[in-house]
């Protein structure tokens, strides 16, 4: 917002109001804005509210004590509870089942990550097998037997915690890592299938081979690792 179309909205309550990059009371304050200020609010979520300034500097703050620009400056420290230190004993953060609500393609990733360690991941000889028999190790070692931990419990314990990033995490960051890998699980399962299958001297193909299991990974994992984000962030 430049100076030439700044409006101001609000006022900054006297004694200043506390600043914070991003709309988590865990964050250490920021810069702390002068009372009588003139702001203009042009976001909110929660008791949140996001402010900008004439010269164009913007943050966070506690929304509740803010005085509109109508109204008068006396009587803005009201009640203690109003107060901004307030904020931080209290939790402005929207619930789990708000943030997965908020976040239909990320789930939805999730719940096909899932789906896929059940679904066929090799096929042939009028069999298949899901993921869940498939042993991890082989990813990197050709041959490596059928013991050990089986890829389907990696493909799970990245679906719950997809889930689990979207609804509890402030950092979209950590749950597009988890995507990410589980295409790599896929990319490298495929790598590995490829290499088999240049040691036979004829055989099926790699498409013929390979189960809709991991078609079913690739797609869900670029769902929860390219979803929008989940957490507001300021401009």
């Amino acid at each position: 917002m430049s100076m030439q179309g700044f409006r101001a909205t609000h006022v900054v309550p006297p004694g200043g109001l506390s600043t914070r990059p991003q709309p988590d009371p865990a964050l250490p304050p920021g810069q702390v804005l002068g009372g009588g200020l003139e702001v203009n609010v042009d976001n909110e979520w929660g008791a949140w509210a996001h402010v900008v300034c004439s010269n164009g500097w913007s943050a966070w703050v506690d929304g509740r004590t803010l005085i509109p620009r109508s109204a008068p400056a006396s009587g803005a420290w009201s009640s203690p509870s109003s107060r901004p230190e307030a904020l931080e004993r209290s939790s402005s953060k929207p619930s789990p089942s708000a943030q997965l609500s908020r976040a239909p393609v990320a789930v939805a990733g999730a719940v096909l990550i899932a789906a896929a360690g059940l679904l066929p991941w090799v096929r042939g000889g009028g069999s298949s097998s899901n993921a869940f028999k498939v042993p991890l190790k082989s990813l990197f070692v050709l041959n490596s037997g059928s013991g050990g931990p089986k890829i389907g419990w990696l493909l799970l314990v990245m679906a719950v915690g997809a889930v689990a990033l979207v609804a509890f995490s402030p950092d979209d960051i950590v749950r597009r890592v988890v995507g990410g890998a589980t295409v790599v699980v896929a990319a490298l399962f495929v790598i590995q299938i490829q290499r088999a299958l240049m040691h036979l001297d004829s055989g099926p193909s790699l498409i013929s081979t390979l189960g809709v299991g991991v078609l079913g990974c690739v797609i869900g994992g670029a769902m929860v690792a390219l979803a929008p984000e989940v957490t507001k962030r300021s401009p």
